[in-house]
């Protein structure tokens, strides 16, 4: 059986193969006292190579309200200004994780796709708000009252 030699450009530009890949981390603690959504302490800048492929974000990290109480809150991904993965929006909400009766110390992790769309660089980030204003203020990117825990933004690039 004879080998064909494959084009590496070809190789590079198969569908499903990674493109890109960048990761930003932070130790660093957002707290977040508001209902709009207050960005997190991990972004990346980020230019697609092709504008027909999938942009995979991926975050995971640590986050905490730490009053007694009725709390809750949403955390979403966001490009530039605009909000990519929606969270219940209705009267008792937007939020990603609500407990009604004492602290929440939570681990999340969070995946979205989006089609790349153009070439033109973007920044990706990701926010939080509380459920609401009387609720304790979220913590996110701590993984105990006084310690810090880490967050990790990764942003990957598919060819489509």
């Amino acid at each position: 059986m004879a080998l064909t030699r494959i084009n590496n450009q070809a190789l590079l530009d198969a569908t499903g193969t990674v493109l890109q890949v960048a990761t930003a981390t932070s130790t660093t603690n957002t707290a977040v006292t508001g209902t709009t959504y207050t960005a997190s302490d991990v972004s990346i800048s980020f230019t697609p190579k092709k504008s027909n492929s999938t942009i995979l974000l991926m975050w995971s990290g640590h986050v905490s309200q730490q009053a007694d109480g009725r709390q809750g809150f949403g955390v979403a991904f966001f490009e530039g200004s605009t909000q990519l993965n929606e969270q219940p929006s209705d009267s008792t909400g937007p939020f990603t994780v609500f407990k009604d009766e004492t602290r929440i110390f939570q681990h999340l992790t969070m995946t979205y796709s989006v089609s790349a769309g153009s070439t033109s660089s973007r920044t990706y980030t990701v926010k939080g708000r509380k459920y609401e204003s009387a609720s304790a203020t979220l913590n996110i990117g701590v993984s105990s009252t006084s310690t810090n825990g880490e967050q990790s933004l990764t942003v990957m690039e598919i060819a489509g």
